[in-house]
């Protein structure tokens, strides 16, 4: 992500240029990148996407960062936005617009006249070129705003909380699903519990899935609680295997579900807006133990 970030950079080295005339962006979440203090989050603007040409899409991607960068003149930014270039037959892209953003807005930006570029494999160019291509947006997460730094932050810090859980022995299991050799059960981590900045909560939870396709042996979720509404959203999610190592990742858009009786997501109502976990004591384990000993 470093490396992105410092040839994001090197392209505002070039003389700024007028700013182009855009409609009210469209921002959709793409994936996060890093870890720790060197997290950010990666987007695209639908409402950016162009087809000047068969076979070719230009979009504005944007990159945010936990911790903002700061330009020679000294003055800081926490998100680069590069409009991309791509010829999908070609298999190459060029940035041709770079600019750098604070929460207060642009800071900076220019035109770029650079030879195109193959894109690598395994990148996160490669994955905005195949969703760019593809057209195929429908399952990002839409985020909020003409400057999307904020609500990106916050994404980031939720995101770290689901993350954080996976070490924490608080797990409390609330329910149970299905039959022999499909069964499931459903757990919430009782410290996870997090508000955000609209008054939603938050909670870690996990499935263990008895018989799992491609492998996967459990999935934690990131739960928002609307508790006056009565309604739960998944908003971001992690597989693992049965060695422990997470095979995929991905933002949600799952859109307000009622917390219905007999659903798993109904049994949080409970515990995550009344404080009441009565039904049961946590585990005291953590979920690489609890996976490798649920279903015996």
């Amino acid at each position: 992500m470093k490396r992105m970030i410092v040839g994001m950079l090197a392209l505002l080295a070039s003389p700024a240029a007028a700013q182009t005339v855009q409609v009210t962006p469209d921002w959709r979440a793409i994936s996060f990148m890093g870890e720790g203090d060197d997290e950010a989050l990666a987007l695209i603007d639908l409402a950016s996407l162009r087809r000047p040409a068969t076979g070719i899409r230009e979009i504005r991607a944007a990159m945010v960062s936990e911790r903002p960068g700061r330009l020679s003149s000294g003055k800081s930014f926490s998100m680069t936005q590069v409009v991309y270039r791509f010829d999908c037959k070609g298999g190459t892209y060029q940035p041709v617009h770079t600019e750098a953003w604070s929460e207060k807005g642009r800071v900076v930006g220019g035109d770029n006249d650079g030879p195109a570029r193959d894109v690598e494999r395994g990148t996160i160019l490669a994955d905005l070129r195949d969703l760019v291509c593809d057209e195929t947006f429908s399952h990002l997460r839409k985020v909020a705003g003409v400057n999307p730094i904020a609500p990106s932050l916050e994404l980031i810090v939720q995101r770290r909380s689901l993350v954080d859980s996976r070490g924490h022995n608080g797990w409390q299991r609330l329910t149970d699903a299905g039959d022999a050799p499909e069964r499931l059960q459903y757990f919430a981590e009782r410290g996870s519990v997090i508000t955000d900045s609209a008054g939603r909560r938050l909670v870690s939870t996990m499935v263990l899935i008895e018989k799992g396709e491609s492998g996967i042996t459990r999935v934690h979720y990131l739960v928002r609680i609307d508790c006056k509404a009565r309604t739960g959203e998944t908003i971001y999610a992690q597989a693992f295997g049965g060695d422990g190592r997470v095979l995929s990742e991905m933002l949600l858009d799952t859109g307000p579900q009622p917390l219905e009786p007999g659903r798993m997501a109904g049994a949080l109502e409970l515990p995550v807006c009344r404080g009441d976990w009565s039904s049961g004591a946590p585990e005291i384990r953590l979920p690489d133990q609890l996976a490798r000993e649920a279903f015996r």
